[in-house]
């Protein structure tokens, strides 16, 4: 078990503030959680585009995709 005092922020340690400061969570690189929102985003934003661009092939050439499948 981790002391209270080593999970202070800047340690490596994040308290989740969803459970009343009882579960601390070790992190490799604290000073990236800032970036999870964005991260997330651009995660989407990337499968969004591999999805259009498939279906966007697809629907210009239907004939092709009808052979292959």
């Amino acid at each position: 078990m981790i002391s209270p005092l080593a999970a202070v922020p800047g340690n490596g340690y994040i308290v989740d503030p969803r459970s009343a400061g009882l579960i601390v969570i070790w992190m490799i690189f604290p000073q990236l959680a800032r970036f999870n929102d964005v991260a997330l985003l651009l995660l989407r934003l990337m499968v969004a585009i591999v999805f259009l661009t498939s279906d966007y092939k697809h629907l210009n050439d239907p004939e092709t995709r009808r052979q292959r499948h």
